[in-house]
């Protein structure tokens, strides 16, 4: 997720991979040169296996003379971590706690409404920016 004027750029995955990372990247790399008015993106990352494996990193050096910098938050503090505190909270509590969905589409429809709903979401690839 990416917060660009108090709006979402996010995706959903079937499973998060170095592979899924990279594509996520360079969605965000996109985004970037379409938009215009940022040079640089500055990612601040927990310590998730996929963040540090050997294809991610050997990606992100590539990539960081250009328009990337990550900062890896410590490990085990997810305190720090304001997507944690900010959304992922509040997505388990007022959307996934007590609920049963009959299927992954219908939880991720759900979330997707959340998120809407609370921040507004930016289309990066679509061209869509809806508030």
């Amino acid at each position: 997720m990416v917060w660009p004027e108090e709006k979402l750029i996010y995706d959903f995955y079937d499973e998060m991979n170095s592979i899924n990372t990279i594509y996520h990247l360079e969605n965000l790399k996109l985004y970037i040169m379409k938009n215009g008015r940022w040079k640089r993106l500055i990612l601040i990352w927990d310590n998730a296996s996929f963040h540090l494996s050997k294809t991610v990193m050997d990606y992100v050096n590539t990539q960081k003379e250009d328009w990337l910098t990550i900062i890896h938050l410590p490990k085990k503090a997810p305190y720090l971590n304001p997507n944690e505190r900010k959304v992922n909270q509040q997505i388990k509590l007022d959307v996934c706690a007590n609920r049963f969905y009959n299927h992954i589409e219908e939880q991720k429809t759900a979330v997707s409404e959340y998120l809407d709903k609370t921040f507004g979401r930016w289309y990066y690839d679509g061209i869509r920016y809806d508030t």
